[in-house]
């Protein structure tokens, strides 16, 4: 028989014929509908089937992922989720790294951890390293390092040494000064 509720019995009948969300499975008269045809009760219960950003865990509807699959809300977040410049702290969408596993937003930043070389002052990346610890970009700066002989000008990576600490590139320059 048909009454107030149609052609149910009950109320709770009628209830029962309504469709269930799909989180809560509660019956419903009204839903939110998706594209794919599946139906919650609430805003609150479609939110829950969302994946959620990987920085701050809101439910995200669309958004931003990465190529690793995860998902962020929106640019800000995304952002926040990109490997820092050791130096600046500036996040990086391309960057250069190093054998060490650090990373730099620019070649300006990646000199800045470099050691100095110590006649010119440029950065220095592979060069030469004196047994002193000191840095050189190039032979030519670290011959400029050298001592230079007395007599020719030559520099010298071995030397002789008078007493009075004049040093000297060979024996054959060191006899052009002594006396006769």
């Amino acid at each position: 028989t048909e009454n107030s509720v149609g052609k149910y019995c009950s109320e709770r009948c009628l209830k029962s014929s309504y469709p269930k969300c799909e989180v809560c499975g509660r019956p419903m008269d009204q839903w939110i509908s998706t594209k794919d045809g599946r139906k919650y009760c609430s805003e609150k219960c479609f939110e829950k089937t969302l994946p959620k950003c990987a920085v701050c865990g809101k439910p995200v509807d669309g958004g931003v992922s990465d190529s690793k699959g995860n998902v962020y809300c929106g640019d800000v977040c995304y952002t926040k989720a990109l490997p820092k410049c050791c130096v600046c702290g500036k996040s990086m969408q391309e960057w250069i790294s190093t054998s060490d596993g650090k990373k730099y937003c620019s070649e300006f930043c990646f000199e800045r951890t470099l050691p100095r070389c110590a006649i010119c002052g440029k950065p220095v990346d592979g060069g030469i390293i004196s047994d002193e610890g000191k840095y050189y970009c190039n032979k030519d700066c670290y011959e400029k390092s050298l001592p230079v002989c007395s007599v020719c000008g030559k520099h010298m990576e071995h030397w002789l040494e008078r007493d009075d600490g004049t040093k000297f590139c060979s024996e054959k320059c060191a006899d052009t000064t002594r006396p006769r």
